[in-house]
């Protein structure tokens, strides 16, 4: 359901997809995490890639809260 991770702490609950891409990921993956993100009943959403994120799928994670981690902030 979109979702390749929960991690879940008391009521927190984050809803994590990712994606081990050489080119951009694109709003798709946004897409399922969000959906996954209700399906599973988390309070939280966030995509990993070890790419980088294309601009519609930083527009669309800004608009639906979706945390982004590229491999620019793996590291942190």
């Amino acid at each position: 359901q979109g979702v390749d991770l929960i991690v879940s702490a008391g009521r927190f609950r984050l809803a994590v997809q990712i994606k081990g891409y050489v080119a951009g990921v694109g709003n798709e993956a946004v897409q399922q995490v969000h959906a996954g993100k209700t399906f599973h009943r988390c309070t939280e959403a966030a995509v990993v890639t070890n790419s980088a994120f294309t601009a519609a799928a930083r527009q669309l994670a800004e608009r639906v809260d979706c945390r982004l981690i590229d491999d620019r902030l793996i590291p942190d």
